[in-house]
Parts: structure tokens; C-alpha cells; sequence
């Protein structure tokens, strides 16, 4: 199912470890690996050094790029940049999209921009190792991890489909070569992505229902609620697949009162789920995670002393056999066994893509392609919505081209680096679940909506956005 999200842009922009040569007052000072932009007189936009450099090309040339010689409309195929609104040098569409972004992220890098508090599951996550690079089901106890049992189609059958922060990748300019016009158009792949959702009030005294109304699914008929029912999810971007379908990939956590927890990694046509009205297209491949008998996440019989924490992360690698692997694992931090994995290839059944009784498998793509990331806590399925009262969470998504921080997290930036390509994007609009959450409002952001003080690369390879949201009563 389909439906909205707050959203992360990784926008493509060419980057060097270089200082300004300006003396620059603390309070526009750039943070490492930026610079000021200089575009106009006064600019200290930090940018990228490569970007820096595209902006004084585009000075140099722009006489040559006007329509006339008394005009500053454009020759036809460019648009005025505007870096400001007074800024009509002639430049291509994503130069000026690029503007536009380093214009929205001025203050998220500035070297005094705010760095996100330590999450209480901090030392919990680090204690953790990578579920193992095979496929198959795995849980976490006792400190390792141990191979289990997959969830039964049988089961499976009986999940709803699922249908906001937020990080996408869009296209931009990178270096490629030497002089002015040496630069190509790129997309930086994700390789992880997780979301942290913690308890910041008592959990006994909060509350989540599961509200699901007909006609999202032809399963549900009748008006339904359910308390301590929600799923976490961590979810892609639309891509093309190899066999030219529209592809979507889910990494989810789903909670179903009375059973074990359910962590997919849901693959989807969307062309074919469209087509048949999210009756086909979907292919899940579970586990179950242990949870304590009788312990909810919120209400009555949640633990008041363990501030709640529920964990989804999502991974592209390679597994032993050279072959891709998307993997999902995660869990809620007070339970022992608390986490659960599986591992699925980047492929699809011949059924699943449209293929009447095809049970070959056929490469999805997702690998390469995974551009954006977007997770939450919303309702567990079918379009419901998770109902919150009494609550307030805090949430943390990251994503990363490193999947397994901090060893592969480089200290140094180049181009190719997702500090140099993260930007916020607003309701970008993807999966069909919702919550009833607000946002808190803060120094930064008195309003309480969208706020994007609160996003930071906190490494060349490594972007998160953080948040505090209530219920609204």
C-alpha cells in the first residue's frame, strides 16, 4: 500500500576536503568539507568545494548564455540559477535545483550547526553485531547470533500487506574531468538505512490501537481496532526493475497482540499491484521475533523501568556466494531473545512479477538503486493507522553508503560521499500506513512542523534526522 512520509534527499553534489581561503566570522563558518559558495557578492551558502567552483563557471560564462547581449533571458535548454532571487546567471535545471538545496540546507552546515543527542539504544546498537551475510532466518540471544526457523507461508498469509522521516537520492553534478564543462549528472546508491523509535514517556500510561476501515485490502470487511497493534518500518524508493516493472522494497517490523512479532523484507511490483488492485504483486519473506509473554510495547503491562525501544534496519550486501542479499533485522531492545533477522536474494518470483504459475526467480534490481529510505511507526497493515494517547517518542533515521559503521565509515570527504549529497525532502508521500503523531515543537522549529535543524551528516558516509513527536492527547 502506498502513502506519505517526511523526506531525505541524497542530492549528488561534487565535493573536496578544502577550507576557504576568506576569514570567516564563527557564525557562517562552514563545517568540515564545505565552503562558501560565493555565487554573488556576500554568499556564504556552504557548499561543496566542486560546487563552489561550478558557481564561478558559471559567472565566467554567462554573457554566453543569454539570449542576447542586452537580455538575461536564456538560450533555450537553461534557466536562471537563483542561488538568490536577484541570481539570473544561465544554468541547466539541476544546477539550479542544486542552488535551491544547498539554499535549504545553509544552516545544517555550518560548523556550529546542532549534532543529535545520544540515543538510549546507543550502546545497545553498538553491542550488536551484523546478522550473518547468508540467507535464511537468524535470532539474537544470548549474545549471538543463532540460525531459526523462517516464518511458514501459512503464516505469512495472515499478514497484512504494508502499504515519517525520510532520505532520497536525487541526480547532481559531480567532477568527472578537467575544465568548465567537465561534469556529469550522478545518483549515489544507498547500501543501509534504520530507524529508531524510543519511549520517552512511561510507557504504562501510554497507549497504541491499530484502527484498519474496509477496502484497502479484501481481507478486511469491517471496521477494526486493535490495541498494541503497529508496524515499524524502514521503506525504498520506487525503482525500475530489471524486467522493467516499477519495483518497491519494505523492511518491517509487524506486531500482532498474542503471536510472535513478524520482520519481513517485503518485495513488491507495484506495477502488478497496481494492476490488480493490491491482490498481487507482493512477496514476503518473514520471521518471527520472540517477544515476552504478556509484555506490550505500550499500556498496562509494559515495563515501566526499560525505556521502550523498537529497531528496524535494513542492508544491501553481497553474501557468500557473490550473490546480492537484501537483509532485515531488528527488535525491541528489553526483550532476550530481542532481535530476529533474515536474509531474501534481490529476486522475485515469475508470480509475483505478473507470471501465471511462474515460480522462477528473476532479478528484481533493487540493488544499485535504493536512493531513498524513509521509516516510522504507523499502523500495522492494510492502511490502518497506529492511534497513539498518552505518548512520546523520539525517532532517528539514518542512512548510509557503510554497513557496518564505524569500519567502513571513511574520515575523509570526497565527492563521492553522502555528506555530500544528503538534503531534507518534505511528505514525499510512500507507504499507505499512518500514526496520529505531532511533532514537538523546539528552538529550531516553534512551529512543530517538518523541521530541518535537526538533520546532520554526522559522517562523510553517514546522514541522520531526528525528532521528538507526541500524541495528541
Amino acid at each position: 500500500m502506498l502513502q506519505r512520509f517526511i523526506g531525505l534527499a541524497l542530492s549528488a553534489l561534487a565535493a573536496c576536503p578544502m577550507c576557504s581561503s576568506h576569514a570567516v566570522a564563527q557564525s557562517d563558518a562552514c563545517a568540515d568539507g564545505y565552503v562558501w559558495r560565493e555565487a554573488f557578492y556576500g554568499d556564504h551558502v556552504c557548499v561543496s568545494a566542486d560546487t563552489r567552483d561550478r558557481a564561478k563557471s558559471d559567472n565566467r560564462n554567462a554573457a554566453e548564455f543569454r539570449a542576447g547581449k542586452d537580455s538575461d533571458q536564456c538560450v533555450q535548454g537553461l534557466v536562471w540559477r537563483l542561488a538568490s532571487p536577484d541570481d539570473h546567471v544561465c544554468v541547466p535545471q539541476l544546477t539550479r535545483e542544486q542552488a535551491a538545496d544547498d539554499n535549504r540546507l545553509a544552516s545544517s552546515r555550518l560548523a556550529a550547526s546542532p549534532s543529535p543527542e545520544p540515543s538510549p539504544s546507543d550502546q545497545w546498537r553498538a553491542a550488536i553485531p551484523l546478522p550473518p551475510a547468508e540467507e535464511g532466518c537468524h535470532i539474537f540471544s544470548n549474545g549471538k547470533w543463532e540460525k531459526a526457523p523462517c516464518a511458514t507461508p501459512e503464516e505469512m498469509r495472515n499478514l497484512r500487506r504494508p502499504a515519517p522521516f525520510s532520505i532520497q537520492s536525487k541526480p547532481r553534478w559531480i567532477f568527472v574531468g578537467r575544465g568548465d564543462i567537465a561534469f556529469t549528472s550522478y545518483t549515489l546508491p544507498l547500501a543501509y538505512g534504520s530507524i529508531d523509535i524510543d519511549v520517552i514517556s512511561d510507557p504504562t500510561k501510554g497507549t497504541v490501537t491499530d484502527v484498519v476501515d474496509p477496502g484497502s485490502c479484501t481481507a478486511v470487511t469491517s471496521h477494526k481496532e486493535t490495541e498494541d497493534s503497529f508496524s515499524v518500518q524502514l521503506n525504498s524508493n520506487f525503482f525500475m526493475t530489471s524486467y522493467g516493472n516499477t519495483g518497491w522494497v519494505q523492511f518491517v517490523e509487524q506486531r500482532i497482540p498474542g503471536q510472535s512479532d513478524f520482520l519481513c523484507v517485503w518485495k513488491i511490483d507495484v506495477t502488478v499491484a497496481n494492476a490488480t488492485g493490491n491482490n498481487n504483486g507482493y512477496e514476503p519473506v518473514c520471521t518471527r521475533v520472540p517477544v515476552v509473554p504478556g509484555r506490550a510495547f505500550l499500556g498496562a503491562t509494559a515495563v515501566r523501568d526499560i525505556t521502550g525501544h523498537a529497531h528496524v534496519e535494513g542492508l544491501v550486501r553481497v553474501g557468500p556466494n557473490r550473490n546480492t542479499l537484501l537483509t532485515v533485522w531488528g527488535g525491541f531492545s528489553s526483550d532476550n531473545p530481542c532481535c530476529a533477522s533474515i536474509s531474501t536474494p534481490d529476486t522475485v518470483t515469475g508470480i509475483t512479477r505478473g507470471l501465471a504459475g511462474d515460480k522462477n526467480n528473476y532479478n528484481l534490481g533493487f540493488s544499485g538503486q535504493w536512493t531513498q529510505v524513509t521509516g516510522d511507526i504507523y499502523g500495522q497493515g492494510c492502511g490502518s493507522r497506529a492511534d497513539f494517547a498518552g505518548t512520546k517518542i523520539s525517532e532517528r533515521l539514518t542512512a548510509s553508503t557503510c554497513i557496518s559503521q564505524p569500519n567502513c565509515d571513511p574520515e575523509l570527504t570526497t565527492q563521492f560521499s553522502l555528506s555530500q549529497y544528503a538534503t531534507p525532502v518534505d511528505d514525499p508521500h510512500v507507504t499507505g500506513e499512518s500514526n496520529n503523531l505531532l511533532r514537538d515543537s523546539d528552538f529550531f522549529n516553534p512551529s512543530g512542523v517538518s523541521s530541518r535543524s535537526t538533520f546532520k551528516c554526522t559522517s562523510p558516509a553517514t546522514c541522520k534526522w531526528w525528532g521528538n513527536f507526541h500524541s495528541p492527547k
